[in-house]
């Protein structure tokens, strides 16, 4: 064989460079949860109002500048370790737990695991929603509600929140019923009521206090479908799918119906 020209060299260099790079950038992005040293904002006790029985405000100048420097802290972090252009950070979490959400590789996430300060680094996954007969898969009705005084009084008064996939605000669990008012004293609640696509602002009516929905994550890992996914708190296939949506309730008794598994 012989001696390559040194046109052929370069050429061959440049196709070396060109496969090396190809390999590199078509490594499967996901989205990955990480969270980091240092309480988040509901465990720290210099926010608490002073005085017996004071409840942290979310609204107050202090919670939100607490809560911007822990937002930086995580921009700074993933700016200090992490190669510009290879991730996409989607959500901070400063409430309950002190970390963040992001979109990026494998190779950017092995580089996390070893950076100090970092506590734990786990990949989001998918789950198969496997029920829709919660009170009767959490023995509700023979158990707290017949001590509560039976159906009619389970809930009466109680607000509660959840994480769920979706929710129909014209479900008979949740709509305005002219025969049977329903009022709640909203002013305790700071909550906001998001509205998008079949989920006007009335759809909080007392029942539903408020509703938010969350779908970055599923928008930046193109695994939203916009033909049934609503970028709302809507539920439209009975459970939903990708935008989680986090809700609180306040509950009054509802007939039994086999529309409830649609809720």
């Amino acid at each position: 064989m012989g001696d390559l020209s040194p046109s052929t060299l370069s050429h061959c260099a440049a196709l070396l460079l060109l496969v090396i790079f190809v390999g590199c950038s078509s490594e499967e992005r996901s989205i990955y949860i990480v969270f980091v040293e240092g309480e988040p904002l509901a465990f720290r006790r210099n926010l608490l109002p002073l005085g017996e029985g004071k409840e942290l405000d979310p609204n107050s100048e202090v919670y939100n500048s607490h809560a911007k420097h822990l937002v930086e802290s995580h921009r700074q972090l993933l700016q200090s370790t992490l190669e510009s252009g290879s991730y996409n950070m989607i959500h901070s979490f400063t409430h309950l737990v002190n970390g963040f959400s992001l979109h990026t590789t494998p190779t950017q996430v092995s580089k996390l695991k070893k950076r100090r300060g970092v506590t734990l680094v786990e990949r989001d996954r998918g789950a198969k929603l496997m029920t829709t007969y919660t009170p009767q898969f959490l023995k509700l009705p023979e158990g707290v509600w017949a001590e509560e005084g039976g159906d009619r009084s389970a809930g009466e008064g109680i607000v509660i929140g959840f994480i769920d996939s979706g929710i129909n605000p014209i479900h008979p669990s949740f709509a305005v019923d002219p025969t049977n008012p329903f009022t709640a004293n909203l002013t305790r609640f700071s909550g906001e009521c998001e509205t998008g696509p079949r989920f006007p602002r009335s759809s909080c009516n007392g029942k539903i206090v408020s509703a938010r929905f969350f779908a970055a994550g599923a928008q930046a890992a193109a695994t939203l479908n916009t033909s049934v996914d609503f970028l709302s708190p809507f539920d439209a296939v009975g459970h939903g799918r990708y935008s989680s949506v986090a809700s609180l309730l306040s509950f009054d008794y509802i007939k039994k119906s086999s529309s409830l598994q649609s809720l």
